[in-house]
């Protein structure tokens, strides 16, 4: 339930932030995660997933980026 809940909310980000995919940013996640998924080309994962699933993941990947760019943590111990 956490992934799900986790996703959705990176969904709403994209959507309302206005993210969107370039054909470039489409053919680099390509490019980037053949190696990750065991695969040994950039053609080999084009025939395992389709350009949309590519989409979705430089999509999600956008959307992680903002909220580590935009996190602000911090921390305060107080030791009694």
């Amino acid at each position: 339930i956490y992934n799900v809940k986790s996703e959705l909310v990176m969904w709403q980000m994209v959507k309302e932030l206005g993210f969107e995919a370039s054909d470039e940013e489409i053919e680099e996640m390509y490019e980037q995660k053949y190696e990750e998924v065991n695969l040994d080309s950039v053609e080999e994962m084009k025939e395992l997933y389709t350009t949309d699933e590519m989409k979705e993941a430089v999509l999600l990947e956008k959307a992680q980026q903002y909220v580590f760019d935009n996190a602000k943590i911090s921390y305060n111990y107080e030791i009694k």
